[in-house]
């Protein structure tokens, strides 16, 4: 089976309930280094949150862009020491239900795949959202990442 990377109305569309909700930021909110929520994301945001719970877990440095996004949205932000794909983070999200499926919503295979499986969780690819000031860092992991990506569906279509 092919990873596909979903839009909005992709997700929209899976019509996912009852499920706890892990979301990055950059790349799926809003672009790396951009301040404010896209308003797509936002409005797809709240409407998961109406039979979701939904947490913000971001390996961003920016505690204020969480808070924010937060904020805009209704989610809880998680504030951890330890960033994706640990699974400690898990330890730092409060009032989780253990009994709801976890799903994550982020756009690299390398953080967030990787985070996805390693709780068990599945995984949902989002089409990364970009700027055209990104910096070189930036790019040159979406570089690193896609090439995973196609390794993996490569991979996976050999295998069928």
């Amino acid at each position: 089976m092919k990873l596909k990377k979903y839009s909005w109305d992709d997700i929209h569309a899976l019509n996912i309930r009852n499920s706890t909700l892990l979301i990055d930021i950059d790349g799926v909110l809003m672009a790396d280094g951009e301040d404010t929520i896209a308003p797509d994301a936002a409005t797809h945001i709240n409407h998961l949150h109406q039979s979701n719970d939904i947490f913000i877990v971001s390996n961003t440095i920016y505690k204020k862009r969480c808070d924010y996004i937060a904020q805009t949205t209704n989610a809880i932000c998680v504030h951890s020491h330890h960033k994706k794909p640990s699974t400690k983070i898990l330890n730092d999200i409060p009032n989780r239900d253990p009994n709801k499926p976890m799903i994550v919503i982020g756009d690299k295979i390398i953080t967030d795949g990787l985070f996805a499986k390693r709780i068990g969780a599945r995984f949902i690819m989002k089409k990364r959202r970009r700027s055209p000031n990104d910096l070189w860092i930036i790019k040159l992991t979406y570089i690193v990442d896609d090439f995973v990506y196609r390794y993996i569906n490569k991979k996976r279509n050999k295998e069928r």
